[in-house]
């Protein structure tokens, strides 16, 4: 499991420092100029969803395990290979960017919350120090985007040369990862009921939806913020599931969430990527639209 834990690390950090080489910080700083859409995205993602989720397993009446598992990743988003997966399904890629650095400002403050206030509706208590929950984003993903952004602010010819190649490395080692993460846990698979199964596959379903209704008119930020909303970041709720509720099952519940989710968010990603090729410009013409209405309302239309 130690090697599995650095393997993940080195894969997170490589595609992070890709991300940062592709970018700008006009870029990264895309949805907070945008109000409304920054508003409804953490909505979707922080109460939508979770919110649901708990409704959902508490309403199916899954095993104790499952509920706590499927609850702690609808807890902990910021899945950082969404952003790739955004992207080959047409998603905008500036705003995913953006959101993505947003999810990991916040988690900080959102999970412990969201954690005490989920152990006052339900007899469970799971508390995860802020600073616990910064160092799992800060490390593996803040820490190698900044490092991205800076080489190519500071070299942008290097930064054009180099962020292909690590992101195909990044990307193999996230191949090699899902194989020693199956050869590892294989035991689990059986272990989880089917029942939990297909309640991670409603749960995936109702994140893409929530997303896809929430991301706006344009079909690039629908899609975006779909993808951004199912995949979660399973080292969180790990961390959880480790520390709250040792040899309980938790955790076998969590690697098998990650799993199921990341094949039950194939179909609409392939779905978006064809609808994608069929329709162009379609952001471009939203967004000047947002532009041209936000000028009129705040006096720079003329």
């Amino acid at each position: 499991m130690d090697i599995l834990r650095y393997l993940s690390l080195l894969a997170v950090f490589a595609f992070m420092v890709s991300v940062g080489l592709a970018a700008t910080p006009a870029q990264v700083m895309f949805l907070w100029r945008r109000p409304g859409l920054l508003a409804r995205a953490l909505l979707a993602v922080f109460v939508c969803i979770p919110m649901l989720v708990v409704v959902l397993v508490v309403g199916l009446d899954l095993p104790r395990p499952a509920r706590i598992g499927m609850v702690l990743m609808a807890l902990s988003p910021a899945g950082p290979f969404s952003l790739q997966r955004s992207r080959k399904a047409g998603g905008q890629v500036d705003f995913a960017r953006s959101l993505h650095l947003t999810l990991c400002l916040c988690t900080p403050v959102t999970i412990p919350l969201s954690l005490a206030i989920l152990g006052i509706i339900f007899p469970v208590r799971a508390e995860i120090p802020s600073f616990i929950v910064m160092g799992q984003v800060l490390v593996p993903q803040l820490i190698p985007l900044g490092v991205g952004l800076g080489i190519r602010m500071a070299c942008p010819r290097l930064a054009a040369r180099i962020e292909r190649p690590l992101e195909k490395m990044a990307v193999a080692l996230l191949m090699i990862l899902v194989v020693a993460v199956l050869v590892e846990v294989w035991r689990l698979l059986f272990a989880v009921s089917v029942g939990t199964a297909a309640a991670i596959i409603l749960a995936t379903a109702i994140a893409l939806s929530v997303g896809h209704l929430f991301g706006g008119p344009a079909p690039e930020t629908r899609t975006a913020l779909a993808i951004a909303s199912a995949a979660r970041y399973p080292g969180i709720a790990l961390l959880a599931a480790t520390v709250t509720f040792p040899g309980q099952g938790v955790g076998a519940v969590v690697l098998v969430y990650m799993l199921v989710a990341s094949l039950s968010i194939t179909p609409y990603q392939i779905r978006r990527h064809l609808a994608a090729k069929k329709g162009t410009g379609s952001f471009e013409r939203q967004m000047n639209k947002d532009d041209i209405s936000e000028g009129l309302t705040d006096g720079r239309g003329t």
